[in-house]
């Protein structure tokens, strides 16, 4: 989500690697209390760009903001690191979940940016064991058309049951590292060494 009060002169990001450029330093926030979407959003961009990019991810880093407060501090300063003069601004860019998107007022300035090279996605699983027939039942609900209509049609989550079609922007991406790389990682090393990287750019 791009804010064009605080974007000033600088071009509007299209892509991740965008988001990594010296000219947003100090200038993007991000969720870091939402592990998924963080979590997500380190992986990516450690296997994209290496720690050079985790780092300058951290630099570029304004303020810790879940979506909801970006939406609802949009015309209004909600301060953020930096000299005593810049406690005022707002985030030229947040990183946010599509829903959260949708939400923005209409005539303001916030603009949505579906990133060039893929949305990051965050799987969210579904987990049973064959020894629990009884649960057979929530299993169904959850893996069924009305669940997956809710999900997609309202939640704006990408559909994953055959029947359902994405309510996703035509020609959008989405960007995962995948299981084939996640299965040779240790993800907790991995995201501790990411999030050290990530704190080093902010110093």
């Amino acid at each position: 989500l791009v804010n064009s009060n605080e974007l000033g002169d600088r071009p509007r990001p299209r892509s991740w690697e965008d988001l990594l450029d010296p000219r947003f330093e100090n200038s993007i926030s991000l969720p870091l209390g939402d592990f998924d979407l963080f979590d997500g959003v380190l992986l990516s961009v450690y296997r994209r760009y290496g720690e050079d990019g985790v780092r300058a991810l951290g630099r570029n880093l304004f303020r810790s903001l879940h979506p909801s407060q970006m939406i609802k501090g949009a015309g209004r300063g909600i301060g953020g690191r930096g000299e005593a003069g810049d406690r005022e601004r707002q985030p030229a860019i947040t990183v946010m979940p599509y829903f959260f998107s949708r939400t923005i007022p209409a005539g303001g300035p916030l603009r949505p940016v579906w990133p060039a090279d893929g949305a990051i996605g965050s799987p969210i699983l579904l987990l049973s064991r064959a020894d629990r027939p009884e649960i057979q039942p929530l299993i169904d609900l959850f893996a069924g058309r009305e669940m997956a209509e809710t999900l997609t049609y309202q939640g704006l989550f990408p559909a994953t049951h055959p029947e359902i079609h994405d309510a996703l922007p035509d020609g959008a991406r989405l960007e995962w590292p995948g299981w084939d790389y996640l299965y040779r990682q240790d993800l907790g090393a991995l995201l501790a060494d990411c999030t050290r990287v990530f704190e080093e750019g902010q110093r």
